[in-house]
């Protein structure tokens, strides 16, 4: 008779999985995946009497997995003495399911080496990618020097351009 009613219940339980009657909890029944591709291109141009330096880089295709998140750091240098760097910031916004906060940096050093902490100058933009969107982003600095309200001698075209685009896919 114990024996019957386990096979019984094994049998109910077999139908039941094949229908869908079991009933899943939330958490476990929808699983999202979230990933942003991040594809920069950083260009840097150390402004020079006689001869400028102007050198462009593709800094190869990121993937930055969520819930993780993750911060992005890229330098490089014209000239010996013009410095460029890009820092960006993707993390996961608490209850928003799909959305992730985006902190971009751009820093322009410019002095007598590419090891210079001379900030000439910077830029910051935050903001927040919806679902399944992609923001395309150009942030030019450049120096704010003057050099005697003329912008076009020895030091004071110097900048770096970074442009790029981030696509938050989420499944």
């Amino acid at each position: 008779m114990r024996l019957a009613k386990r096979l019984a219940g094994l049998v109910l339980a077999t139908a039941m999985v094949a229908v869908g009657g079991f009933a899943v909890p939330a958490s476990a029944a929808a699983k999202h995946h979230q990933v942003l591709w991040v594809t920069p291109v950083m260009k840097i141009k150390d402004d020079e009497v006689g001869q400028d330096d102007n050198r462009t880089w593709s800094l190869w295709t990121h993937v930055i997995e969520m819930p993780a998140g993750d911060t992005l750091l890229w330098e490089n240098c014209a000239g010996a003495e013009a410095r460029g760097r890009l820092e960006l910031t993707i993390k996961p916004v608490p209850g928003a399911p799909g959305q992730a906060s985006i902190g971009i940096s751009v820093h322009l050093y410019e002095g007598a080496s590419c090891a210079t902490k001379d900030l000439e100058n910077s830029e910051i933009r935050v903001f927040t990618m919806q679902p399944n969107t992609t923001s395309e982003q150009h942030i030019h600095v450049r120096t704010r020097e003057t050099c005697g309200g003329v912008f076009n001698r020895h030091r004071c075209n110097d900048y770096v351009d970074v442009k790029f685009a981030i696509s938050n896919e989420y499944k």
